[in-house]
């Protein structure tokens, strides 16, 4: 939509990779203003029913069906850990993964993805910060002993711009999918429909490149 990119439009999207985004905007939609809220899971399916949000990006289910969606790629998990940890001097296994504490990204509950494979194992790894989002991980693992296990795009991005260094996790995890969601009533929205395909593009480039 060509006039989009002349027209000061607002869209509200909670987003886990604004940085790209932006940068596609810079150079197709200028003007536009895009904000980006913090994924809530109690609020964000009403939020996308009352146009409060016009997208989500996430990994859930929803039940309504007036809630819809689409694939945008295979995520994976891996670990890191800053360059000079000592972890890297030994062997990256189970025993010394779970020796250094960790940093937990979430509400708050205490328990992350991979808690849940090493309940599987009747292991656990020692806690040390809970933040609510993965941009306040960084900082934390590059000035500690900290180790982080978060989703691999996520990983490269912030091990380019920060003094850490990924490793693979040991232990053996599913790979999830990162979804769109918009609801029923925005689908043939112009506006709506013209955020989604941004996003598509991008992520059909994040697809090419990891072939």
């Amino acid at each position: 939509i060509k006039y989009r990119r002349h027209v000061y439009q607002r869209w509200r999207s909670c987003v886990p990779f604004a940085p790209r985004i932006i940068k596609l905007l810079q150079k197709k939609a200028p003007n536009i203003q895009l904000r980006f809220l913090r994924w809530e899971y109690e609020r964000v399916e009403n939020q996308l029913l009352n146009s409060t949000i016009d997208l989500a990006i996430g990994v859930r289910s929803f039940d309504s069906s007036n809630i819809l969606q689409r694939v945008l790629y295979e995520e994976s998990f891996i670990s890191l850990a800053r360059k000079s940890h000592p972890i890297f001097k030994g062997n990256l296994d189970l025993e010394s993964f779970l020796h250094y504490p960790h940093v937990m990204t979430g509400p708050g509950d205490g328990k992350g993805a991979i808690d849940n494979y090493l309940e599987k194992l009747n292991r656990r790894r020692r806690l040390l910060y809970t933040v609510n989002s993965f941009a306040s991980a960084p900082a934390l693992i590059e000035n500690s002993d900290c180790l982080l296990t978060a989703p691999r795009k996520f990983s490269e991005y912030i091990s380019k711009r920060y003094k850490v260094k990924m490793f693979e996790t040991p232990i053996k995890m599913n790979t999830f999918t990162l979804k769109a969601y918009w609801s029923k009533t925005n689908h043939k929205d112009a506006a709506n429909k013209w955020l989604r395909e941004l996003f598509y593009s991008l992520t059909s480039w994040i697809n090419y490149i990891n072939r």
